[in-house]
Order: structure tokens, then C-alpha cells, then sequence
């Protein structure tokens, strides 16, 4: 199998799961109402934690999450004032994370590409040329 094949068979994979009723159950009202309350509920206790010691002041900050999955570190990094790049395999799993987003908040700054890690390594090094202070 050809390595093109692979991907697309992980692909095809991750967007046939991100409809399934586990994830869907990520995205239902109560979940979203919980993480625009209190975002860092995103956050196992401990990662908080590391991200409020060396990252206390998220505003403006540029995140960068691959493999972003159910998107709930994105929305989280994004109501705390980050703007966000949420990147994945699965082109279902950013569609449904765009939904939510809007539901969450009116304004946010999330852009959304999927990508195989090949094209990630390639916006890392579009990233690393620019300024983003």
C-alpha cells in the first residue's frame, strides 16, 4: 500500500468517527455552554496548569493545534483570546468544529486547514518566518 493510500484510508477513517455518537455527544449544548463558561474545562487539570505557568496571558498569542480532533483546546485557546490554527486529517472534524464555533462565540479567531503532516510541517515553517508577537 502505497503511502497516498494510507492516508487516505486514515482520512476516510477520522471523517466517517467524527460523526459518530461519541463525537457527537462532544458537541451537544451542554458540552458547549460548559466550555464557554469556564474554558480551561478543555484542559486536563495538570495541562491547565502548564499553560496558565508559561503561558498566563493567552491574548493574542498564535496556537498552532495538529491533529486537533473534537477542536475543544481550539475553541478553549480561542475564549481566552489566542488566535487559533486547528489542523487535521479529517476534513469532517474541522466541518463540525466550525459549526460549534460559531455557536460558541460570535467572534473568534479559528482558522481550520486539514492537512497530512507533510503540509503541516510546511505551515510550521511558513509560521517560523513570520513575526507573531
Amino acid at each position: 500500500m502505497s503511502s497516498n493510500e494510507r492516508i487516505n484510508r486514515i482520512k476516510a477513517y477520522w471523517n466517517e468517527t467524527s460523526d459518530s455518537e461519541w463525537y457527537r455527544s462532544l458537541r451537544n449544548d451542554e458540552k458547549i455552554s460548559r466550555l464557554k463558561e469556564k474554558p480551561e474545562s478543555a484542559f486536563h487539570p495538570a495541562v491547565n496548569e502548564m499553560i496558565r505557568k508559561y503561558l498566563p496571558d493567552l491574548e493574542g498569542k498564535h496556537i498552532l493545534l495538529p491533529s486537533s480532533g473534537d477542536n475543544h483546546a481550539a475553541f478553549a485557546f480561542a475564549l481566552m483570546g489566542a488566535h487559533v490554527t486547528s489542523a487535521d486529517i479529517s476534513e469532517r472534524q474541522l466541518e463540525n468544529a466550525s459549526v460549534v464555533a460559531e455557536k460558541l462565540v460570535a467572534e473568534y479567531d479559528i482558522n481550520y486547514c486539514a492537512s497530512s503532516y507533510d503540509e503541516l510541517f510546511d505551515i510550521l515553517k511558513k509560521w517560523s518566518n513570520e513575526d507573531k508577537t
